[in-house]
């Protein structure tokens, strides 16, 4: 339900890992009951009654910490009187670094003495790839999902969702390889399509994903 939102709006850099499966929760905000799913850095919930693509919205974090702060609790209206205190010191805009990295000489402080100009290197990163393979598993009643990452830099690490007949399975992944069994609810011979999809970033923050599909027949419940 969430993967698509968490891909297209940061995914692992921005929102961090999963730390929870889907469930639903009673809001603090309005008292309503809705799907959620926690990452490091957010709260995902579903809002069945929007229109996409505002149907998953981040939970307002600000403003429990808002009210538990200077209002007296979680729940209550904020109080117009009162004012935050202004943070102290100097705010530093951090962002990532890009994939390319110009490396330049240091610049000596000594005007008076000439020094030969240096050409400036340039380290690129080597595109990341990911390879994801969707094959029939078990008795034919599961879904065996591979992945092999190519190129990249440095460490891999991201997260792998498997989903069919009703199941949804998140999990982090890292390495270059590896590979995951799913299997499906059991049924009488159902036939049910296994979407698997991926997503990596290496130490560029440079980000690759892939997806594949395949269909496999239920085990019978015992």
């Amino acid at each position: 339900m969430f993967l698509r939102y968490w891909i297209e709006h940061g995914g692992l850099a921005q929102q961090g890992y999963p730390i929870s499966n889907e469930f639903t929760e009673v809001s603090d905000l309005d008292g309503k009951l809705y799907t959620v799913q926690y990452f490091q850095r957010a709260v995902f919930e579903y809002h069945p009654e929007n229109a996409a693509p505002y149907n998953v919205l981040i939970s307002q974090l600000g403003t429990f910490r808002y009210r538990q702060k200077y209002d007296g609790g979680v729940g209550s209206t904020p109080v117009s009187a009162l004012t935050p205190p202004a943070p102290s010191g100097s705010v530093t805009s951090i962002t990532a670094p890009p994939a390319t990295v110009t490396l330049v000489a240091p610049t000596s402080t000594d005007t008076n003495t000439p020094h030969p100009s240096k050409t400036p290197v340039s380290t690129a990163c080597p595109a990341l790839n990911i390879r994801l393979t969707c094959r029939i598993g078990g008795q034919g009643d599961a879904a065996d999902v591979s992945w092999e990452v190519t190129d990249g830099s440095g460490d891999i690490s991201g997260v792998l969702r498997i989903e069919g007949g009703g199941r949804i399975v998140t999990s982090p992944v890292s390495g270059r390889s590896g590979h995951s069994v799913f299997y499906p609810p059991c049924d009488i011979g159902q036939r049910v399509t296994v979407s698997s999809s991926i997503e990596l970033h290496d130490q560029c923050d440079q980000l690759a994903s892939s997806s594949c599909e395949v269909t496999v027949i239920s085990a019978p419940c015992p």
